[in-house]
């Protein structure tokens, strides 16, 4: 009795212990998780007036006056300005007030190798005290004490900070929770992109040993899956799969290692990648060989040289011979093509033959047109631009057969749509869906694009079309506007939703009203700008030369200058 009493005693302690594990576990993951903040929309701009800088509202006010020389926005959505002048800088709302002032020295973290507008991370602040920095948030509130040398993002990754103690660096997160334990000589993020963030993205380590530089890996969730001994380690990033594939160095010869396990040993002299045949390419006691990305051997390390070219692999053999071989490692017929080259869609090769003219193939290998253009370039689905010798572009699908004749100077995908655009040598702007259906045509027309639709104007008319080729009403495409864009006769003003005109055609241009509630109206070469009431607010005046960029709040139109974007009333 009593000894099933004790193993009964024995499971529940196995029990709890197993609980308590998978709580711990879960406050520890729920600790390190963490996620970024979207900025979708600012309520503060960059203000330049006379070589200094300021800040305005999206009323076009003046928050900050034009006095600094610098000044960071770390979110552009809250009222935070780190305001520079000279040596000194201050924290300021948007009062004109002195914040944080129980901190020295606060200032934004710069982002690295993070695309997007607002270069900062977005949720925290560094701060000074006896030569050592800490975070606060955007409130002012401190999350770690100043105990750190150095705080930096880490690059490639955004919401994590790089902090150094005793000259050793490790990661904490925006809350400043320890993600990767302080003892490296650096750290980076290893550029892994999921199509939306790097958050995904593990770590490359190093430490300093001997004078050499080795490195390991740390996963996304703080585990040491390589150790550092490395002298050099990279990820292949250009796989459409999260399993990690690290290309490693060690004494001279190099591996590969998936998900912490050895692949490849440690005994090759090179491996490369080629991410249109997943395959990689292998130097074994100076021959080359082919291997697939589970180390299966496609091609024996016994040839001379290797390459890819497109679908193919070309081998050169003992005997000086160039042997062709799918990427299954099953020899083919010669190919005739100089160069094979990938294209967005897998079903389709772009092809140079021997007489330098382009042609298509497909998937496997069957030649779809021949080689008989001067150049082509793949835009969407099966259809292709193709050029003649004058330079002159048409579109024809993956046989060869022509959809738009050989008569046009442009056609391009239009960015982050489902439309095709092509312009003519008269000044003809057509618009086509993926499937080469024409939704507009527009003469001596320009195009604008817009988070979700375009719209495509010329001097008597518009036209917006959302981004899978549907045309739209202007109210349509903006109905949160009151008023909108009209043109009769080549002059332009502005209607109501019911189609009554508020502001007569007297502009030879206008823009649509922003979200802020400004348009640009234009008279001659010169713009001005109108409030949503009708109010002019600026007459023309204006001299802007890239009206690709044209924005406007308040009496303040937009440029870019040095690399940054400001507003500003001068010319700049």
């Amino acid at each position: 009795m009593k000894k099933k009493q004790k193993l009964f005693i024995l499971s529940i302690c196995v029990v709890l212990i197993l609980v308590v594990v998978f709580i711990m576990g879960m406050i520890n993951k729920a600790r390190r998780n963490y996620e970024l903040e979207k900025v979708t929309d600012k309520n503060y701009f960059i203000l330049y007036k006379a070589g200094k800088v300021g800040v305005i509202n999206t009323l076009g006010d003046v928050v900050i006056n034009p006095e600094y020389n610098y000044i960071q926005l770390p979110n552009p959505f809250k009222d935070v300005f780190v305001c520079m002048k000279g040596n000194k800088s201050v924290v300021l709302n948007s009062k004109a007030e002195e914040i944080f002032t129980n901190y020295e020295e606060v200032s934004g973290i710069s982002v690295a190798g993070i695309i997007g507008d607002v270069p900062f991370e977005k949720t925290v602040l560094k701060y000074k005290k006896d030569n050592l920095y800490g975070l606060i948030n955007m409130e002012g509130k401190e999350i770690t004490k100043a105990i750190y040398e150095k705080i930096e993002s880490v690059p490639y990754k955004e919401g994590e900070i790089l902090v150094q103690k005793d000259g050793k660096q490790g990661v904490i997160n925006a809350k400043g929770v320890e993600l990767v334990g302080i003892k490296y000589n650096s750290i980076i993020g290893d550029g892994y992109y999921n199509s939306t963030d790097y958050k995904e993205a593990g770590y490359i380590v190093s430490i300093k040993n001997n004078e050499n530089i080795l490195y390991g890996y740390i996963d996304k969730e703080g585990r040491e899956v390589l150790k550092t001994e490395f002298t050099e380690l990279l990820r292949l990033t250009k796989l459409d799969s999260q399993d990690v594939y690290l290309l490693v160095s060690k004494d001279g010869k190099k591996g590969l290692y998936k998900n912490g396990k050895i692949l490849l040993e440690n005994k090759y002299d090179q491996i490369e990648y080629n991410d249109t045949l997943e395959l990689l390419k292998v130097r074994e006691n100076e021959y080359y060989g082919v291997k697939d990305l589970n180390g299966k051997t496609i091609l024996a390390s016994e040839y001379k040289d290797v390459s890819f070219n497109g679908i193919y692999i070309l081998a050169e053999n003992q005997t000086n011979q160039i042997v062709n071989y799918d990427k299954t490692g099953k020899e083919i017929p010669e190919n005739n093509y100089k160069k094979v080259i990938a294209t967005e869609n897998e079903d389709y090769f772009i092809t140079v033959g021997q007489n330098n003219l382009y042609g298509i193939i497909n998937k496997n290998g069957a030649e779809t047109t021949t080689n008989k253009y001067t150049y082509i370039d793949y835009l969407a689905g099966e259809y292709f631009a193709a050029y003649n010798e004058e330079s002159l572009i048409g579109i024809i699908n993956q046989f060869g057969n022509t959809v738009l004749p050989i008569q046009y100077n442009l056609a391009q995908k239009i960015p982050n749509t489902n439309m095709i655009q092509v312009t003519t040598t008269n000044g003809l702007l057509e618009i086509y869906t993926n499937d080469m259906k024409q939704v507009a045509a527009m003469k001596n027309a320009k195009l604008y694009t817009y988070p979700n639709y375009i719209r495509i104007i010329s001097d008597t008319e518009s036209k917006y079309i959302d981004k899978n080729g549907k045309v739209l009403s202007n109210k349509e495409a903006i109905p949160e506007n009151t008023l909108f864009a009209t043109a009769q006769y080549g002059l332009w003003g502005f209607e109501d939703k019911d189609g009554n005109l508020v502001v007569d055609r007297v502009y030879n241009m206008v823009t649509e009203f922003n979200k802020y509630g400004f348009a640009g109206i234009k008279k001659g070469d010169k713009w001005g700008i109108i409030k949503q009431d009708g109010t002019i607010i600026v007459d023309p005046t204006y001299e802007i030369t890239d009206e690709n960029e044209l924005e406007f709040i308040g009496k303040y139109h937009k440029v870019n200058y040095g690399g940054s974007t400001y507003f500003t009333d001068e010319i700049i």
